[in-house]
């Protein structure tokens, strides 16, 4: 099975099928939930599709120990952030993934492509989140690292890219400074590359 997207928590805390399911009741969406290994409070691989059997998206939840293919996939992250910037983060990040309990790993399908398939995977994960807290990451770059919000932590963003993207670096006394950064623009890439909030941006801190 193949993955593209992960949840890496900071507790090893299950979340019941049933509140994922409530949850999707409460915003009126139709998708279901099938538990394809475990049972419904400890679950330990599920599946979201739609009420015709169109498959969204398979989510298996891997608790990391000695030896595991957590342990593995892990390993295989430090890789991929250890070279990057800034710098301060890439060392946070490998801290932070050497302390994960759990990986949620998720494999998207075809239905994430139908109308409400993507909403449905993406309230089922924030729901995980609300209970395990964590960073997402994505497969479409190396060391894509990101938090629920959207911030991004390492600069994995081609030359060339001129995008507008929410960034989180570390400040030296240990919280996050939050804010906008325009790749095309020179000294706002190199702000975030070294860490630092460009001159005349405002941040808001997180932790």
């Amino acid at each position: 099975m193949s993955f593209d997207m992960r949840l890496f928590t900071i507790n090893d805390r299950h979340v019941p099928v049933s509140i994922l399911q409530e949850r999707l009741v409460k915003a009126g969406l139709p998708m279901q939930i099938t538990v394809d290994t475990g049972d419904e409070a400890q679950w330990e691989q599920i599946s979201l599709q739609f009420p015709d059997e169109h498959y969204i998206a398979c989510i298996v939840r891997d608790v990391v120990t000695p030896g595991s293919i957590g342990e593995e996939e892990i390993g295989e992250f430090y890789e991929q952030i250890d070279d990057k910037l800034p710098a301060r983060n890439a060392v946070w990040l490998h801290e932070y993934l050497g302390r994960t309990p759990v990986i949620y790993a998720i494999q998207r399908l075809s239905g994430v492509e139908r109308k409400g398939g993507a909403d449905a995977l993406f309230m089922l994960m924030n729901t995980i989140h609300s209970h395990t807290g964590g960073l997402f990451q994505v497969d479409d770059m190396d060391g894509c690292f990101f938090t629920a919000n959207g911030e991004f932590l390492l600069d994995v963003f081609p030359p060339n890219s001129r995008r507008t993207i929410d960034v989180a670096v570390l400040h030296p006394d240990g919280y996050f400074m939050l804010y906008p950064c325009k790749l095309g623009c020179k000294s706002h890439r190199n702000a975030f590359r070294n860490g630092e909030v460009p001159p005349g941006v405002e941040f808001r801190r997180m932790g």
